[in-house]
Order: C-alpha cells, then sequence, then structure tokens
C-alpha cells in the first residue's frame, strides 16, 4: 500500500453562502449608484426645462408688452375735453350747499346727518328744541329756489338721557327731524360765489 504524505494543509472549500453576503451588498451599492445616477440627471433634466420655460415666458411677456405699447390707440384729446368741461359744469360745491342748508337753521338746530352723493338728492336730519321749529325750516327749504321739492319724512322726539338730567322732572324733548331735499342745480349755481337765495 501506497501511503500519501501531505506536508500542505488541505483546502477547505468556501461554500456558496460565505460569498453571498459579499455580492448582495455590491449589488445593493451598484443599484443604489445607478440610481442616484438615474435620478441626478433628471433632476438636472428638470432644472434645465424649468430654465427654458422661464426664458420663453419672459420673451413672451416681452413681446406682448411690445405689441401693447406698439398698438396702443391714440386717445383723441377733444372729446376727452369736453367731458371734463361737462363734469366741471356740474360740479355742485357741496360746501356751498351745506352754507345754504345752514342758513335757515334756527338758533338751537344742529345737523344729526347730511347725506349728498353728488346727484340731485339729499337727505338730512336735523334735530331742534320745538316742533315749530321743525315746521319753520321746511317753509325755509320749500321756499328757497334752490331746491325744487322739500319733504318732511318723519319727526321723532328725543329723550336726553345724561346723568346731570335724570333726576329732574321737567326736561323736554328733543326733535329729530328728517328731510329728503330735490336741487334745483340750475338754480344752485348763483351759490357758487357764496350769496344766499
Amino acid at each position: 500500500m501506497l501511503v500519501d504524505i501531505n506536508l500542505l494543509p488541505r483546502k477547505e472549500r468556501s461554500s456558496f453562502s460565505s460569498k453571498l453576503l459579499p455580492m448582495g451588498v455590491l449589488v445593493i451599492l451598484l443599484v443604489g449608484s445607478i440610481w442616484l445616477g438615474v435620478d441626478y440627471y433628471l433632476a438636472k433634466q428638470e432644472v434645465n426645462q424649468t430654465r427654458n420655460d422661464l426664458k420663453q415666458e419672459k420673451q413672451m411677456a416681452d413681446i406682448q408688452k411690445q405689441n401693447a405699447i406698439s398698438t396702443k390707440p391714440a386717445v383723441a384729446s377733444a372729446p376727452l375735453q369736453e367731458k371734463i368741461d361737462y363734469i366741471k359744469g356740474m360740479e355742485i360745491p357741496a360746501a356751498e350747499l351745506l352754507q345754504h342748508l345752514v342758513s335757515f337753521l334756527p338758533e338751537r338746530g344742529y345737523f344729526i346727518t347730511y347725506k349728498y352723493d353728488g346727484g340731485k338728492d339729499i337727505s338730512i336730519a336735523v334735530q331742534f328744541d320745538t316742533l315749530p321749529d321743525s315746521a319753520q325750516y321746511l317753509h325755509e327749504l320749500s321756499s328757497s329756489p334752490n331746491f325744487t321739492d322739500a319733504e318732511l319724512e318723519k319727526v321723532e322726539s328725543k329723550k336726553l338721557e345724561t346723568d346731570e338730567l335724570k333726576g329732574e322732572k321737567n326736561v323736554l324733548p328733543r326733535y329729530l327731524a328728517t328731510y329728503k331735499l330735490t336741487l334745483n342745480e340750475a338754480a344752485f349755481k348763483d351759490l357758487k360765489d357764496g350769496g344766499k337765495q
């Protein structure tokens, strides 16, 4: 019989499972690198596309501005000046109107509200001490040539409620009268100079 003497150590065969772990890590690294590369490439393309879109939008906006400037219609100044003159002619100075209304008030009559929108209708609320004062004010407004119509819409009595007057029994009420007036614009033009009619 032959004796086999081997002085070299015997190599053990490596198993497949011991090679599987490094191969798995390598595959994961490779897939991750590919994914990051593709993601970077797509993001860069998207940024470039957005820049191109923005540049095109700016060019379109510039073109539209140039078209708007070049196609702007020339405004005829004559009709515009006529309209301005018409509006200036229709102007009713509110200060003179208010001064005219105040000139008819009795000594103890006070405005509460005053509404005038620039048209022909005026609405005012006035406080009086007595009912005859409100009737006299209506008469003054009706006889003024600056108003085509003067109406007394309502009169309300209003008691004063202050701390000083709570103990007193002989407190006279105040009267709140609401008037609706229609302005005679032609006659009112004369009041621009400050004259009372």
